[in-house]
């Protein structure tokens, strides 16, 4: 681990906590209508542990300067809660499972109102003229992430868009959040953990379609937008 990778999470350790408390209720409310109240409370206290030892350990892609990083911080709290269940003896299918409900929790707490405010902004940054700025800010993390700026846990390609079947794309050639899953021994779940960018995909109307994921042992994650569209999963994987 390096020091400029531990420094920088425990620098925003307050901001990543308080994050935590935020998104833990959709865990703490899907946990308690599986098991009793005791169980419920234990798995949460150790699920808050393992994620302060995790904190460090998240690998350093840019910071604040890649938005990635809060990807991979909120989806280490899943990894933590998998972790957890794990020790408990809970099976794949049911720690999936669950996360799979902590997903649609997520989702359904999501307004009507609220989605249209971020799809109406969405629509902004999708289309002329902000489309361009979008498109150059990806294409310039792309280009940084080639020449191994962000290590070699994050490398990503623009593909140029065609203007019917997509508006434009993104190959993952290396994921932080698949590398560091898979360092931490849950490999198995993280192909469905991966299917929460339909789920996101659907709030922002970005129409993702995907055909494949690293996750799933392939050469790459294909992330094809195309804005208004209905998101599809192509993937091996599903629910």
């Amino acid at each position: 681990m390096s020091n400029i990778n531990q420094n920088y999470y425990l620098s925003i350790n307050d901001k990543i906590m308080k994050n935590y408390d935020k998104n833990i209720s959709f865990f703490k409310k899907v946990i308690e209508s599986r098991t009793n109240k005791e169980l419920a409370e234990r798995i949460l206290n150790e699920t808050k542990l393992e994620y302060e030892e995790l904190i460090p350990k998240i690998p350093f892609i840019g910071g604040d300067k890649n938005r990635v990083t809060g990807d991979l911080i909120n989806s280490t709290i899943g990894l933590a809660f998998s972790k957890v269940m794990k020790k408990h003896h809970y099976s794949n299918e049911d720690i999936i499972s669950m996360l799979f409900d902590v997903m649609k929790e997520h989702f359904n707490s999501y307004s009507k109102y609220k989605i249209l405010i971020i799809r109406f902004l969405m629509l902004l940054l999708y289309n002329y003229p902000l489309n361009k700025l979008h498109r150059r800010y990806i294409k310039n993390i792309a280009e940084k992430s080639q020449k191994g700026e962000f290590s070699e846990n994050l490398v990503l390609h623009y593909v140029e868009g065609d203007g019917k079947e997509f508006d434009f794309g993104i190959d993952y050639i290396a994921c932080p959040i698949c590398n560091f899953w898979r360092d931490e021994g849950m490999e198995d779940i993280l192909p469905y953990v991966c299917l929460w960018d339909f789920y996101s995909s659907e709030i922002t109307g970005s129409g993702l379609v995907r055909t494949m994921t690293l996750s799933e042992g392939c050469e790459k994650c294909d992330f094809r937008f195309k804005w208004g569209r209905k998101p599809e999963n192509r993937q091996k994987t599903n629910l």
